[in-house]
């Protein structure tokens, strides 16, 4: 996955989901282990698992449509 594909997928998360989400997220990395394209998602402590959820469901279904195959990983943090 290039920068370009990270960063697209990363603004669509921040331009659809909702502000109390975005609220909980503290950062978004990138990395790539044993082949996989890894999105790392640092969240605050208390995030419930039904908004968990709806991040791992955007991005995934965003990157499947741009033909990308994504691995999201939930850190605390």
């Amino acid at each position: 996955m290039s920068k370009e594909q990270y960063d697209d997928i990363i603004k669509h998360a921040k331009e659809s989901l909702e502000k109390n989400i975005l609220d909980k997220i503290t950062d978004f990395r990138y990395s790539e282990i044993d082949d996989y394209f890894v999105i790392q998602v640092y969240v605050k402590e208390g995030m419930k698992a039904r908004n968990l959820g709806e991040i791992l469901s955007n991005i995934e279904d965003y990157a499947r449509e741009q033909n990308i195959s994504v691995v999201v990983d939930f850190l605390r943090g």
